[in-house]
């Protein structure tokens, strides 16, 4: 699997949930933002190439340079509780892709999938603050507009000695759209650096 170092940056950036507010004090009454570079939502996707759960392990070389990002609006209803609304997008850009030379056959094929995901999440926290450090719990709904898969197929084979075309041809699958609905858990920590900048 090839690795870059965006992905990665992206992954990192996941885990920390870094984000800037504009004022960061527990006051009845105000309100924040937060903006967020994180791992994306995707959908499991079982068609052609894409069937297999371990995708490093299928023969094929594989690209991913899927990202979600959004953004949460914070209202602080008192000190201990936080309304909140989610807005989020993931984007989902697969390439796995094949280039190599077996049984006297040189094979170029490629496997584009994309997809993308519109997510809102209204909910509610509830914080135990103590000196800069909170840590918080609740929970939110969360509706999804998943956008059509999809999936276009390339071959481009050919003979390793004549460099003649054995195969050659383009294929393009579509998972039509859809809506799903759930309600999901909120458990974490951040940290107040400053009044407009914390980390959770």
């Amino acid at each position: 699997m090839n690795k870059k170092i965006f992905p990665t940056i992206f992954l990192v950036l996941f885990f920390l949930s870094a984000f800037g507010q504009f004022e960061h004090k527990t006051n009845a009454g105000q309100f924040g933002i937060s903006v967020q570079v994180c791992n994306p939502t995707k959908d499991d996707i079982r068609l052609g190439w894409f069937n297999i759960p371990t995708e490093s392990i299928d023969g094929f070389r594989l690209k991913d340079n899927s990202i979600g990002y959004g953004i949460t609006a914070l209202y602080n209803l008192d000190e201990q509780t936080t309304l909140r609304l989610g807005l989020n997008i993931s984007q989902t850009h697969i390439l796995e892709y094949k280039k190599e030379y077996n049984g006297g056959t040189y094979f170029d094929d490629s496997n584009n999938g994309r997809q993308t995901i519109y997510q809102i999440s209204p909910g509610i926290i509830w914080k135990l603050p103590y000196k800069k450090l909170n840590l918080y719990g609740g929970f939110e709904g969360i509706v999804r507009f998943h956008g059509a898969f999809t999936m276009d197929l390339v071959y481009n084979d050919k003979d390793s000695t004549s460099g003649a075309i054995t195969h050659q041809g383009e294929q393009i699958t579509k998972i039509p759209k859809g809506n799903s609905y759930g309600i999901g858990g909120l458990f974490g920590f951040e940290y107040n650096f400053t009044k407009w900048f914390s980390v959770g």
